[in-house]
């Protein structure tokens, strides 16, 4: 799903090592837990590429997004962005800006 990305985390940093660790839907499918050796893996990291997730219509289903705030204690989701000024030609030129989104994720 995110392939791209860590493609192009290899390139910028040849050095990363990547650990992938697989706790959303698919995993429950076939495993019916999500489980703690997981998240005992993921603790081990210095961090985490997570990829969008979507909790399915199965009531048996409980989202591990509430268990990983919980355990990594991610109460706030922040967004920065930074605009350099880049020169799009059909549109009128920008002066630098940058903004943060702050988002409550409890």
């Amino acid at each position: 799903m995110f392939g791209w990305a860590v493609d192009l985390l290899k390139h910028l940093e040849p050095g990363f090592e990547f650990v992938p660790v697989e706790v959303g839907y698919g995993k429950w499918r076939r495993v019916g837990v999500v489980v703690d050796d997981d998240l005992e893996l993921m603790k081990g990291c210095d961090c985490a590429l997570f990829g969008a997730i979507t909790t399915p219509p199965d009531p048996r289903y409980r989202s591990v997004l509430v268990r990983l705030r919980r355990e990594f204690d991610l109460y706030a989701n922040i967004r920065p962005y930074r605009y350099m000024g880049v020169h799009i030609p059909q549109y009128r030129p920008l002066k630098p800006f940058s903004f943060t989104i702050v988002r409550e994720n409890t």
